[in-house]
């Protein structure tokens, strides 16, 4: 018969060595000597079942047996331990990066693989960082002797050992694409994404295809027609589309968020600061904040809104802007407007507030997790909209109420834009790029890999 255990916290990892012999390790809520916090607990097996050993500063995420007297643990900021058959002792670390794996090939040779693609090599003394070919989280590693094993990651990272050097098998062509944008009245026949690590791409009604970008990553891109948009990129750099090339200018803030009222009529929000485009410069606006700014939308030049950090939410009136009063001091990191009295804000835990056009309410929430964008439209029967987020989240707004639809990937989804109300892109992590629209009604993510 099986038997049940109620372990406290979380278990990541377990290696056993019999049906009554093993470890696990995970995190849990205890005395991080300053006050309570995460901390890694360390759980063994024996006859009599599971029992707590105690607690290390860091949380652990892997755990790896060679015999009953030898052992490894690996966890946060580049943890590691080691099991001598009486007792845990931590190991000098190569690395600060947040372990996820471990493996045991022999008493002189285990391989430890975490964040940032990072790959550590036990050598019988030492434990050193191997060159790794990728920069992606790798989540798992397992050998099959000295010469022989393989590792993955997210994205679908996949590398290959072949007892010289780890060399890429799978990995996401594309890193993270962090907003797009349908270019209004193409009828979705133009669009661009952009996000970090250069990525840029551009949609021209058949397929998305990659553009040579004037950065190294880009925050936020808004266009008014196919041949003119802006663009802000990272080092305070704002670069504008003329339908043939991006020429860049330098501003005094950095721009987080656009929205495109006009050819000549652009804004920007940054760290609690606004910028206005007239058509011949960049002129910084009085703000009424100075919160952070994740996101912006124009509905008309005299309707505009933002959101940000601690539940800001500010309006521009065609004149100067204000700052409304929220129902929630949590992070929003999304807005969309349907109507001058209908308006969405999404964000941290699933927050999800209205306005009606005399104040904001707190609505109940669908998901808990983080939603990263909205956006709505304003039909004949009513508002519709979509909202994503983390894991692969999408909601989907009819008649009034938000539902969770099923979403064909797990990857975090990071922005949303409607072409009209019968089509929507959404695009998030690792190149993830979604359609939802007539013939077909939802095509599967786009997640291109090369293969190598």
């Amino acid at each position: 018969a099986g038997k049940y255990q109620n372990l406290a916290g979380t278990i990541w990892d377990m290696s056993l060595l019999g049906a009554e012999n093993g470890w696990a390790v995970g995190s849990a809520l205890g005395s991080t000597g300053t006050g309570i916090g995460w901390v890694g607990q360390l759980m063994r097996l024996d006859s009599g079942g599971w029992s707590s050993q105690g607690t290390v500063p860091q949380e652990l995420y892997g755990v790896a047996l060679r015999t009953a007297s030898d052992g490894w643990a690996v966890g946060k900021q580049g943890a590691i331990y080691r099991w001598d058959g009486s007792a845990w002792t931590q190991c000098p670390s190569p690395t600060e990066a947040t372990l996820r794996d471990v493996y045991v090939v022999s008493a002189n040779d285990a391989w430890a693989v975490g964040d940032d693609g990072t790959i550590l090599r036990w050598n019988g003394s030492a434990w050193v960082a191997v060159p790794s070919p990728v920069r992606y989280p790798l989540l798992a590693v397992a050998l099959s002797g000295p010469s022989s094993g393989w590792a993955v990651g997210e994205g679908g990272t996949v590398l290959r050992w072949d007892g010289a050097g780890w060399t890429t098998r799978y990995a996401p062509l594309l890193g993270r694409l962090d907003n797009i944008c349908m270019t209004p009245g193409t009828g979705g026949r133009d669009g661009w994404a952009v996000g970090n690590a250069r990525t840029m791409l551009r949609w021209d009604g058949l397929d998305w295809r990659p553009m040579s970008g004037p950065a190294t990553s880009y925050n936020d891109i808004a266009m008014s027609s196919p041949n003119h948009g802006w663009l802000s990129a990272i080092g305070r750099r704002m670069c504008q589309w003329d339908g043939a090339a991006w020429t860049c200018v330098q501003l005094g803030d950095s721009a987080l968020t656009l929205a495109a009222v006009g050819a000549n009529n652009f804004w920007a929000g940054g760290w609690g600061t606004l910028q206005q485009w007239d058509g011949h410069a960049w002129t910084k606006v009085t703000s009424p904040t100075n919160r952070t700014l994740y996101d912006m939308e124009a509905r008309t030049a005299s309707d505009i809104w933002a959101a940000g950090d601690s539940g800001t939410l500010i309006h521009y009136d065609g004149h100067a802007w204000s700052l409304h009063s929220a129902p929630t001091n949590t992070f929003l990191a999304g807005i969309g407007v349907a109507a001058a009295n209908d308006v969405w804000a999404m964000g941290n835990l699933g927050t999800m507030l209205h306005y009606d056009g005399s104040g904001w309410t707190d609505k109940p929430k669908v998901v808990s997790d983080q939603l990263w964008d909205v956006d709505v439209r304003a039909t004949a029967s009513g508002s519709i909209g979509w909202a994503v987020g983390v894991s692969g989240t999408i909601l989907r707004l009819q008649n009034g109420v938000w539902s969770q639809v099923s979403s064909p990937t797990g990857n975090t989804l990071r922005s949303v834009d409607m072409v009209d109300s019968h089509s929507a892109w959404a695009v998030g992590d690792y190149g993830a790029i979604l359609y939802c629209g007539p013939l077909p009604s939802l095509l599967p993510a786009y997640l291109p890999l090369v293969r190598r």
